[in-house]
């Protein structure tokens, strides 16, 4: 007998996950993934066909082969999880003696975390890039990872024009503060990383973020330190310390309640020095006194 095709366009029908025995004479179901239909096996009435084939084009047989034609998955990229040790560093990475790094020195490198510095998430991607040239440049030889790895972020940070001070990322990472500069200046070297030094303004934001200020504060701090003048005494300062003393000068302009000591565990540095600052920036925009006759 010819095999009969079901009805399924009918509204009053039921639909195929419904069905669980043939609807004309009760018979066992049974799909052909072959031919993508489901007929009865007793009467041959077609309940179902077209049934489209979910999976891959291809067969794999071992685990290495699934691996090798899996076209599946996230968006190719330098991130991934921060569990994926192996993936943040490489499996192949050495030590400065040549030996493959364990999984504790993995570890080391990937603790590094973008919220204790307070990054975006953003600068995830460029850093690993910088790693991974770095790296295959023979960077990381004699040098420890971590430091690497801060160094990483910090040319980062400083490509996207995203502050990010030397002494923080030397603290996060466990290194001392000259060893990290000379870590940044190789992976520069060996990567052809050019990039600006921070300029007091970028600092701006975040420290009055700190200590409370208002928006009218960063407002008025970014226009003292364009002007000319200002700019003249800020070369050869840290410039963190020159946006806190622009930061402290507009606040007690604007009439808010301005710390010095908060402003220079901010900036990272002494009430002294942010005081010596305080006090060139006021003598450059004091006006200059009239010449005698």
């Amino acid at each position: 007998m010819q095999a009969s095709t079901y009805n399924t366009k009918d509204p009053d029908a039921p639909s195929h996950d419904e069905l669980a025995a043939c609807p004309e004479c009760g018979g066992k179901l049974r799909s052909d993934a072959q031919r993508g239909e489901t007929a009865c096996t007793r009467c041959g009435l077609v309940t179902a066909q077209s049934a489209i084939d979910l999976g891959p084009e291809w067969r794999a047989f071992t685990p290495e082969q699934h691996q090798a034609r899996s076209r599946a998955g996230p968006p190719v990229g330098q991130a991934f999880p921060e569990d994926d040790l192996g993936a943040f560093v490489g499996f192949g990475a050495k030590d400065g003696q040549g030996r493959p790094l364990s999984p504790s020195a993995r570890r080391q490198a990937a603790c590094l975390r973008l919220d204790v510095l307070r990054l975006p998430r953003s600068l995830h991607e460029p850093a690993l890039a910088l790693f991974r040239k770095g790296h295959a440049e023979h960077v990381v030889r004699g040098r420890s990872v971590r430091g690497i790895t801060a160094a990483s972020l910090v040319l980062a940070s400083r490509q996207a024009g995203i502050p990010l001070r030397l002494r923080d990322a030397a603290q996060a990472a466990g290194v001392d503060h000259a060893v990290l500069a000379r870590h940044v200046k190789a992976l520069a070297r060996a990567t052809h990383v050019g990039v600006a030094a921070p300029t007091p303004s970028q600092f701006v934001e975040r420290l009055a973020s700190e200590v409370g200020g208002s928006p009218q504060v960063v407002t008025r701090a970014l226009g003292l330190l364009a002007l000319p003048k200002v700019v003249s005494i800020s070369n050869g300062r840290s410039p963190a310390i020159v946006a806190a003393a622009a930061v402290y000068v507009t606040q007690k302009e604007l009439g808010e309640a301005a710390s010095q000591a908060k402003l220079a565990r901010a900036a990272g540095s002494s009430e002294v020095a942010l005081r010596s600052n305080i006090r060139a920036l006021r003598g450059a925009l004091s006006p200059a006194p009239a010449a005698a006759n």
